[in-house]
């Protein structure tokens, strides 16, 4: 298990700003500290990454955790992108250590996804489960695209701004392909 109590813990890399391609991971990932985000592949992405599979339970055991998802935690910039990625795994932002805590942008695939960036060909069938805005693909997204996503996996929320697709939706544009 990968565990950060600040910043970005991902499956292969905390922070990605390059290329990831072809990455595989089967590994937990946790965030435990106030502002962390967590993510199957990676924590936070301002890069590039493609044709990757998060096979992962990512958990966020803070309820001041900032994002969580089933490949990235957080995907921002108009450089930032995801293409051909699945989510096979458990995103529980629902935490329980004798109180429930629960975190709040929580996505299949991204939990937030902001500053245009662009999510394609992306795939969901893990469990998503937190507070609010949670998403099968995103949980918050306040800018980008999403092309040709689909999610398949239960949500699970206990506060407000919940979707099969996007929890919370600002500025965001769906294109079905």
């Amino acid at each position: 298990e990968r565990t950060v109590e600040k910043g970005n813990a991902g499956g292969t890399e905390g922070t990605n700003t390059g290329i990831i391609s072809n990455a595989s991971n089967n590994d937990a990932v946790a965030v435990s500290g106030a502002g962390g985000n967590a993510g199957g592949i990676a924590g936070k992405n301002t890069g590039s990454i493609s044709s990757s599979v998060a096979n992962s339970n990512v958990t966020a055991m803070a309820d001041s955790a900032n994002a969580i998802g089933g490949v990235v935690g957080v995907n921002s910039g108009a450089n930032a992108k995801l293409d051909t990625v699945r989510s096979l795994g458990i995103v529980n932002g629902t935490y329980n250590n004798g109180t429930v805590i629960t975190t709040n942008n929580v996505g299949g695939i991204a939990g937030i996804n902001n500053d245009d960036a662009q999510i394609t060909k992306a795939y969901n069938v893990a469990q998503v489960s937190g507070g609010s805005n949670v998403g099968g693909i995103v949980g918050n997204g306040t800018a980008g695209n999403l092309q040709e996503v689909v999610s398949a996996g239960d949500i699970i929320s206990s506060g407000t701004n919940v979707g099969g697709i996007i929890g919370n939706s600002e500025t965001m544009v769906i294109n079905s392909g």
